[in-house]
């Protein structure tokens, strides 16, 4: 497997606190804003932040905290491959869309693993 990126994803009580404190204090660089989430640089790796929407998550925000590997996307094809050879389940089925495909699989503890591309 070549060098890859590190992605880290959580909720955020106050994104545009949070966006600031990494932007002012730790020197980040803002990369995408999407109004609900943000993904930002630190130190070479993404960080994406998204807006928590109430006090506990609902089944569709669960999937928000997760970390994982953005991967040149022969490595991406080569993991896809081991992880189907393998009959892992997905939590979120691989989408190749060439320049920005991903796949979400959990560990053992359900802990959600994001592997992408781009």
């Amino acid at each position: 497997m070549s060098a890859a990126r590190f992605h880290l994803s959580l909720r955020v009580a106050d994104l545009r606190a949070s966006v600031r404190f990494y932007e002012a204090v730790l020197g980040c660089a803002r990369t995408a804003d999407e109004g609900d989430w943000c993904n930002l640089d630190l130190g070479g790796h993404q960080l994406t932040l998204h807006q928590a929407r109430g006090e506990r998550a609902s089944l569709a925000e669960q999937h928000l905290d997760h970390y994982g590997l953005i991967l040149a996307h022969s490595d991406w094809d080569a993991l896809l491959a081991r992880l189907e050879a393998a009959g892992i389940p997905f939590r979120l089925p691989p989408k190749d869309e060439g320049d920005r495909s991903k796949f979400v699989l959990a560990d053992p503890d359900g802990i959600g693993l994001e592997f992408k591309t781009g």
